[in-house]
């Protein structure tokens, strides 16, 4: 309607339709009330976009934190892996020198009875 002229009324219901529109547009109180609103819906939407763009940004470090949790997460889940990887290592070098120990510990054990058998025949011999 903001637009429209008495050439674009077509029929009689149009044309009366047209001069109303006309009148308010030629009115001075319905022109300041438009330009008000108009001005008051403006500034609610800048409002509404300054309110987006806070809302993003309060999102992106949300998400920004979010990521750098999971990512210190990762690198410590990766550090304790590694800890308990040593720990398995250690742990099979120490049962690998137990092991060793006990066969010469047992090797050791024969050539004390050796020894003591040596020991027993030569006691017997100077007897």
């Amino acid at each position: 309607m903001e637009n429209t002229t008495q050439t674009n009324a077509v029929n009689d219901t149009l044309k009366d339709i047209q001069k109303m529109v006309d009148i308010v547009k030629r009115d001075g109180e319905v022109s300041l009330s438009y330009m008000k609103g108009f001005e008051r819906d403006t500034i609610m939407y800048e409002k509404g976009q300054e309110a987006e763009r806070k809302n993003t940004e309060r999102e992106r470090q949300r998400a920004d934190s979010a990521e750098k949790a999971r990512d210190e997460a990762k690198k410590e889940r990766d550090e304790a892996e590694n800890v308990r990887d040593e720990a398995e290592k250690a742990r099979m070098i120490a049962e690998e020198e137990k092991i060793e120990a006990q066969k010469k510990t047992a090797e050791a054990l024969k050539r004390v009875a050796e020894l003591e058998k040596i020991l027993q025949c030569k006691t017997a011999e100077i007897k």
